[in-house]
């Protein structure tokens, strides 16, 4: 024991996360009755009829493009795979086939069937609609590569390195 002893570090590997993203018609569903039950709460307790008017068609308006976005992927901007590395690095490629590592938001959320990728805006922009747009998981079909992104989202580390060595 008297000898200095060589210290090997591994780096930190795991199985690689392939999903790729199909329209969901129980996400389209799901928001759909979110939005009727939001009508149906405008019509029951906003008294002047040109403020439900406003309240329903923004309503309206919003769930039809997050339906179109999220739930049907009808839009450049939806979300068509999601792949994470064997070194936990995230990359999500969009319908056009643009390529994106985004850093996850602290605001991520994951259940047994749904789970939500939020991922951080860009940090000089003044603009909250200025970063990507979430990724939406909703009862997928692949439970293999769907438990392990919980489990890699619930144990792998996602703090860029300067964060993490704060203490």
């Amino acid at each position: 024991m008297g000898g200095a002893e060589r210290v090997v570090m591994k780096t930190r590997t795991m199985p690689e996360i392939e999903i790729a993203l199909k329209p969901s018609i129980g996400l389209s569903t799901s928001m759909t009755v979110v939005a009727s039950i939001g009508l149906w709460i405008i019509v029951a307790y906003v008294p002047d009829w040109r403020l439900q008017l406003a309240l329903a068609v923004w309503l309206l308006l919003t769930t039809v493009y997050h339906v179109l976005r999220d739930g049907l992927q009808r839009f450049p901007k939806s979300w068509k795979s999601l792949h994470v590395t064997a070194h936990g690095e995230l990359r999500v490629t969009n319908v056009t086939g643009q390529t994106f590592t985004p850093t996850l938001s602290a605001d991520t959320t994951g259940y047994l069937w749904l789970t939500i990728l939020n991922f951080e805006k860009n940090n000089g922009s003044v603009f909250p609609w200025t970063g990507l747009p979430p990724l939406i998981l909703f009862m997928p079909k692949d439970a293999d590569n769907y438990r392990r992104l919980r489990v890699w989202l619930r144990w792998w580390p996602h703090q860029p390195a300067d964060l993490a060595e704060t203490p």
